[in-house]
């Protein structure tokens, strides 16, 4: 126990000895943030009444925080603090509760030192494909890899899903194989003929599989949805399509596609069922919940439609057609901000947001649609994670930022935009300071992950 003290000493000495050098290298005066403002469209008196706290850190330990107000940059403030202790989560988590249960389709690879038959007993995930893949090894040669493609038809009925179930407040492990079977037995979806897939094995010497790799080669099988806990249920969607565009058999299904209540989270006695039928072609594409309202966003007769459920009954309380939606099938975030929520749309034919506010008594409304294609030519995007972008809403103009610059998330500059029902009205980029340091190559500084800036609309402006 004596010998452990040296060593504590040592590590505490190396760990201050990185801070400090982290420090010299970002500059002499690191204290200090400067940004450069570059319009890019519009004017900067549309954003007037703007303000902007942004904030970056180095390995959670140099902390700044600056503060400035757009048209006004030359009054930019900036607070400095250094910390032995790590003082943020790089890494914390979006506030989108859409992790405690979803359905999955095996793809990818899980490989092991021993035999994988050593591990199928006790992951669902394996076990999903295992008989596939240990058909496949039969005709490896023992040590070696093999490749073959196969007819999913011919070894399932049923598609062979599973689920994570570790999102699930309370679950136990040993549950997972009875939950796992629940699950299946109720998302029974045929497998149709010609879904080929593409094998990839490996085996030890004596023959025993030891890694498996499954790729779709036509087509794949989208299954993963968003879930919302609510009292002692868990309410979640599935898109349950084809990225071809062909349509699954889903007349299994009790209820076809729709939201399905897991219930029984407290004593972990689950039974499964279909809270809200949607209609045939309708198809879930984000699902989150908030202000004792559920919020459904689906694809259905060319446009992006929102129903707002009752949480309780999961019974429509109404209905709004938000944005178009093309053939292309776009990509879609939601941006859920104090009062109003920004659905994000963007494919190869459009880039479109609209702007979703509360109108009073639990009431909805969309306030304007823009097209954001511009601000995508000028390198500012805003696709992919909504971790990295900050929203506020006066009524009338939607302030956006994001990253900017080479580094991507990982960029302490950024920019702005201002939406109206005009369109876009203002884009600057504001290149920061930090972005310039680095140790041996190693960048140093990035902004906080989630929402690395604070925007606010001054009251009256």
């Amino acid at each position: 126990m004596k010998a452990a003290v040296p060593v504590l000493v040592i590590l505490a000495l190396l760990s201050a000895l990185l801070l400090t050098g982290a420090s010299a290298a970002l500059a002499q005066d690191c204290d200090k943030v400067v940004l450069t403002e570059t319009v890019l469209a519009g004017d900067t008196s549309r954003a007037a009444g703007l303000s902007v706290t942004a904030s970056s850190h180095c390995r959670d330990h140099l902390l700044w925080e600056s503060r400035f107000s757009v048209g006004r940059l030359e009054e930019l403030e900036t607070d400095f603090s250094l910390s032995q202790e790590k003082v943020l989560d790089g890494y914390r988590t979006s506030d989108f509760a859409g992790d405690c249960l979803s359905l999955y389709f095996f793809e990818g690879g899980i490989s092991s030192s021993g035999s994988l038959e050593d591990a199928v007993a006790e992951n669902v995930m394996l076990q999903s494909i295992f008989a596939l893949a240990k058909d496949v090894a039969s005709r490896a040669e023992p040590g070696g890899e093999y490749t073959e493609t196969v007819d999913l038809a011919a070894y399932y009925e049923y598609v062979p899903l599973y689920a994570d179930l570790y999102g699930i407040p309370g679950f136990i492990p040993e549950k997972e194989l009875a939950l796992t079977r629940l699950l299946q037995d109720y998302f029974r979806i045929p497998v149709p003929e010609g879904w080929l897939l593409e094998i990839t094995v490996e085996t030890l010497s004596d023959g025993s599989l030891c890694s498996v790799s499954v790729n779709s080669l036509e087509r794949q099988l989208d299954l993963y949805g968003d879930s919302v806990q609510t009292g002692d249920s868990i309410l979640f969607v599935s898109p349950l399509r084809f990225s071809d565009g062909s349509e699954p058999d889903l007349s299994r299904i009790p209820g076809g596609r729709g939201i399905y209540r897991l219930s029984g989270l407290a004593a972990q006695e689950y039974t499964l069922s279909t809270a809200y039928s949607l209609p045939e072609q309708a198809v879930p594409v984000r699902f989150w919940a908030e202000e004792e309202a559920l919020f459904l966003l689906t694809q259905e007769e060319g446009v992006l439609r929102l129903r707002i459920l009752d949480p309780e009954t999961v019974t429509v309380r109404q209905t709004l057609d938000l944005l178009p939606w093309g053939e292309d099938n776009p990509f879609c975030s939601v941006y859920r901000g104090d009062g109003f929520f920004v659905p994000i749309t963007q494919s190869e034919s459009a880039r479109r947001l609209a702007v979703v506010e509360q109108s009073g008594a639990g009431a909805w409304q969309r306030n304007f649609v823009a097209d954001w294609s511009l601000q995508k030519e000028r390198d500012c995007y805003l696709s992919g994670s909504v971790n990295h972008v900050s929203m506020a809403w006066d009524g009338v103009r939607l302030a956006v930022s994001g990253s900017w610059g080479d580094r991507g998330s990982w960029s302490n500059s950024f920019y702005l935009a201002v939406y109206t029902r005009e369109g876009l009205t203002f884009l600057a980029a504001y290149e920061n300071s930090l972005d310039g340091n680095s140790v041996s190559g190693v960048n140093m500084c990035q902004p906080r992950y989630y929402r690395p800036r604070v925007l606010a609309w001054e009251a009256g402006a």
